[in-house]
């Protein structure tokens, strides 16, 4: 089928595709459209079709995504919320707006977004969405925060799967998929939308400040979609699972961390009742805990928790190992926080004593080190005084 031009810009409307994407089914929504101007959904609801009705979600996608993909995702999203298909009714922009006059009704776009009042992003892929890098589904976002709507990502079978190989064995990956937004690097097929768009949201809220909701609204929402692969997993397997305490984890890197403490608690049960007090990815779980705990200030209680950590890292793989040297530190920084500087000056003497054996006099961890010497010597001095 020969594809019409932009009557506006002398560029065709759609771009090639060798996939059944969204513009290659705006091609064909546009065709049908000529006839009597309407959108599917106004065609739908004059013959009296159950399958339309008030909108229940908003969908932000983008187009050159295939749409058994989209279909896939919603359909996840309808499974993990419980929602049944006939309650349920999307806003896809294909089907809602009126392609004989699309300028007209994308004036209403962030009026649609606030009244439907909940929104769903397409992950596509999850570490890189590319609905985030089109201005359209940008300004979607943006008024999903701005007038307080519900927001959800959702992903397809396939997508939802890597993201949960990599809350496992690629954690860095996830905290900085949740990172790459850039509000400046937005595009459009259309370079006049592209900067009226961008325009508005620059004047609105400014290009920075709508990366920090955006990103806000991504990390929250992938906190739910990691918390509903943890409910899938048998019960068996939840204790000692590594999606728990990386779950954990990512809500304390989002100062969640009342929420991320039974979380880490839990890890760490399951893993001394399986593994044992003396394995690595049980004393892993100790470190993590005692961390999250010093953050919330219930220093007393992370210190047994420092202390076995560090016993068992004496025993193996001994004293002068670096981590042994790190454990020791990070054992000397609490008893610092309490106060304890008697108790807390041996500890950094030896962390000294060990880097200096490891590395010599002019290593950087051996300075860093003989600074924290020096410092709680003086402090302690002047305590004496």
């Amino acid at each position: 089928a020969k594809i019409p031009l932009d009557k506006d810009t002398g560029k065709p409307k759609f771009p090639e595709n060798d996939a059944e994407n969204g513009y290659v089914n705006q091609f064909f929504v546009t065709l049908w459209a000529q006839e009597d101007k309407l959108a599917v959904c106004e065609r739908l609801q004059k013959q009296g079709s159950p399958h339309v009705g008030e909108a229940t979600v908003f969908v932000s996608w983008f187009l050159d995504t295939p749409i058994a993909t989209l279909l896939d995702a919603l359909a996840n999203f309808l499974k993990e919320k419980g929602l049944r298909e006939e309650d349920t009714f999307f806003w896809v922009c294909d089907y809602v707006i009126r392609q004989t006059d699309v300028k007209t009704d994308l004036k209403w776009l962030g009026d649609c977004v606030s009244a439907v009042g909940h929104t769903v992003l397409l992950m596509e892929p999850w570490n890189d969405p590319l609905p985030l890098k089109r201005a359209y589904c940008i300004k979607e976002v943006y008024h999903t925060q701005a007038s307080g709507a519900a927001f959800d990502v959702v992903m397809s079978t396939e997508q939802q799967a890597a993201f949960e190989v990599a809350l496992v064995e690629d954690f860095d990956s996830v905290r900085a998929g949740v990172s790459r937004v850039d509000v400046r690097q937005a595009e459009c097929r259309n370079e006049e939308d592209q900067n009226r768009i961008l325009s508005e949201l620059e004047q609105n809220v400014g290009f920075t400040e709508c990366n920090k909701l955006v990103i806000g609204l991504l990390r929250e929402a992938l906190v739910i979609q990691a918390q509903a692969a943890l409910r899938r997993l048998p019960e068996a397997e939840r204790g000692t699972s590594v999606l728990l305490s990386k779950i954990g984890e990512l809500m304390q890197g989002m100062g969640r961390r009342k929420e991320a403490r039974p979380l880490l608690e839990e890890a760490l049960q399951g893993r001394r009742e399986t593994l044992g007090n003396r394995n690595i990815h049980t004393q892993t779980s100790m470190s993590v805990l005692a961390a999250l705990l010093k953050d919330m200030g219930h220093l007393e209680e992370a210190r047994p928790l420092r202390e076995e950590d560090l016993q068992a890292s004496r025993e193996t793989p001994g004293n002068r190992d670096p981590g042994t040297l790190n454990l020791i530190y990070f054992l000397a920084k609490l008893l610092e926080a309490q106060g304890k500087l008697v108790e807390a000056i041996p500890l950094f003497t030896e962390e000294l004593e060990g880097w200096v054996l490891l590395y010599g006099m002019e290593h950087q961890e051996t300075r860093g080190a003989a600074k924290r010497v020096v410092s709680n010597l003086r402090k302690v001095g002047q305590q004496e005084k």
